[in-house]
């Protein structure tokens, strides 16, 4: 970049010392292109040198800013601040939804007197599997997000985006193979 920036500065004198003495306008214009790409490597050497700040905090702040915002959360639960009351109904309505599925996947059957701690963990990671499914698949503007997600409001709406968008390719997929015969 030094040496790029150095061979353009050549140039903008040039430009200036040709122009000089001449018409004052073609040397004002001069000088402002000057002035511009002055200002311009003075902006490109800023955003580097914020990159490189960045760069060396970024581990810092991927494990401290997680520690930190888990505590913020914690802190607001155990003074009443944010309420688990979205993320209560988001597991119920989940738990009922497999329930009343009878999904293979997810056997809630005999949940309640298993003392098996492997089963148990399969069970509840079933439920949550199906629970970020169903966030995913059924989220709107409307949707109360649950507190535990708030963080990832973005990627939930990202994720919803793609799904719809794969569901609508599907459609038309299935449609355009019952039109079009294959070869």
């Amino acid at each position: 970049m030094l040496q790029e920036t150095l061979s353009k500065w050549k140039v903008c004198q040039s430009e200036i010392r040709e122009v000089s003495g001449k018409n004052p306008i073609d040397c004002t214009r001069a000088i402002c292109k000057a002035l511009e790409f002055v200002v311009d490597r003075v902006h490109k050497i800023r955003v580097d040198t914020i990159n490189n700040k960045l760069l060396v905090i970024a581990p810092v702040v991927r494990t401290h800013g997680i520690e930190y915002l888990k505590k913020r959360f914690t802190d607001k639960v155990t003074n009443g601040t944010i309420t688990m009351q979205h993320t209560e109904k988001w597991i119920t309505h989940t738990v009922e939804q497999v329930l009343q599925q009878n999904n293979p996947v997810v056997d809630l059957n005999g949940i309640a007197s298993s003392q098996n701690i492997i089963d148990l963990l399969a069970k509840f990671k079933g439920v949550m599997h199906a629970a970020f499914i169903n966030l995913i698949a059924e989220y709107s503007n409307n949707t109360e997000i649950p507190e535990t997600m708030m963080l990832e409001l973005v990627r939930v709406k990202a994720l919803n985006a793609c799904f719809h968008t794969d569901v609508l390719s599907a459609i038309i997929l299935t449609q355009v193979y019952q039109v079009i015969p294959p070869l």
